[in-house]
Formats: structure tokens, C-alpha cells, sequence
């Protein structure tokens, strides 16, 4: 399949999952918004789990990216810090079918995109941070709380089907990570 047409089945599916959820898109509606066949989609996704998978993992590599960017802006550490977590929150948001109680459970290719993602942020997390200034135990509890907090925001998320406020998000980053700068170690590296 052509690069082209394979984002714009990702796209097309992306979007009619959000809007109708998984149960209800059927192959055939994928085929017909994206403008191919439904052999193609078979031939090229596998199935309707297939195209999941694809959806998600494309959400992954730009979540990837992302933090790549931003690990590299050093420079502008605590502002960095907060985009990358509200850009993970905007995925999160943007992807409302994972959060889809009855479906999301059942489907263990979005347990697998959840645990990705886990990992994919620590290792992100950890890159903002330099080994060299910061002890591994003060570096643990760092990641460990925003990942907590990010937690917190993204079950809010899904639990209550709204979409999150970058403001006070941002907000709320601020407060968690300001509370750790009065550690003398923490307030080297954020300053």
C-alpha cells in the first residue's frame, strides 16, 4: 500500500473511531471514507484490530517524536518538560476511542498501546534529566509522581469523557514540579 493511502486509511479510521467508537465502524465504512477497497484494508491491516494497531502505533511515533524535540531543547527544561506532558494528554485526548470502558478492556492491542506509551514517556521523562546532577533516587520519585499525576488526568479523562483544560493542566504541572524545586538537587537542574 502506497504511503499516501495508508495514512489516509490511518486518518479515516482514527476519525470514525472517535466519532462512533470501535463496535460500531465496520471495515466496510474504513474502506468507503478512505476511498479503497475493502480487500486493500484486509490485504494491508489484516483486520479491523489490524487497523487499530496501525491507528495507534502512527500516534506513537509522532508521541515519539515529540519527545525527541523536546529532550533536546535543554535549554528551556521546565517549559519543555510541561509541553511533552501536555502533549501526551493531548494524544490521550485526541484518541477518545481508547478510552472507550466497554471496548478499551476487552482489546488488548490498546492494553499494548497503554504500556507502550508508559514506557515510551519514562524513557522520554528520564532523557530530560542529567544523571550527572541528579541522584537516581530524586530522579525516580520525579518520574514516578508525574506519572502519577498524568495518571490521574487521563483517567479523569476517561472516566468523565471530557476534554482537559491545557491551562490548568499547566497549572498543575507547575504546583507538582515547583514542590520538588525546593530540594537544593532539583532546584540545579530546573533553574
Amino acid at each position: 500500500m502506497k504511503s499516501e493511502v495508508y495514512l489516509q486509511v490511518i486518518k479515516v479510521s482514527e476519525n470514525l473511531f472517535n466519532r462512533f467508537g470501535i463496535s460500531k465502524t465496520a471495515v466496510d465504512d474504513i474502506a468507503a471514507r478512505a476511498s479503497v477497497s475493502r480487500a486493500t484494508i484486509f490485504n494491508n491491516f489484516g483486520n479491523k484490530e489490524g487497523i487499530i494497531r496501525a491507528v495507534l502505533d502512527e500516534n506513537l511515533k509522532s508521541m515519539v517524536h515529540i519527545i525527541e524535540i523536546k529532550a533536546a531543547a535543554k535549554s528551556r527544561f521546565f517549559e519543555s518538560l510541561r509541553e511533552l506532558i501536555i502533549a501526551r494528554l493531548n494524544l490521550i485526548n485526541k484518541l477518545k476511542f481508547i478510552v472507550d470502558k466497554e471496548i478499551s478492556t476487552e482489546l488488548p492491542v490498546i492494553s499494548d498501546f497503554r504500556i507502550k506509551l508508559n514506557i515510551v514517556f519514562r524513557k522520554g521523562l528520564v532523557s530530560f534529566f542529567d544523571r550527572g546532577r541528579l541522584r537516581d533516587e530524586e530522579e525516580r520519585r520525579l518520574i514516578e509522581g508525574l506519572m502519577i499525576m498524568i495518571g490521574g488526568i487521563e483517567k479523569k479523562i476517561s472516566e468523565e469523557g471530557v476534554d482537559f483544560d491545557s491551562d490548568s493542566v499547566s497549572s498543575d504541572i507547575d504546583f507538582y514540579i515547583r514542590s520538588f524545586i525546593g530540594n537544593s538537587s532539583f532546584r540545579e537542574v530546573f533553574e
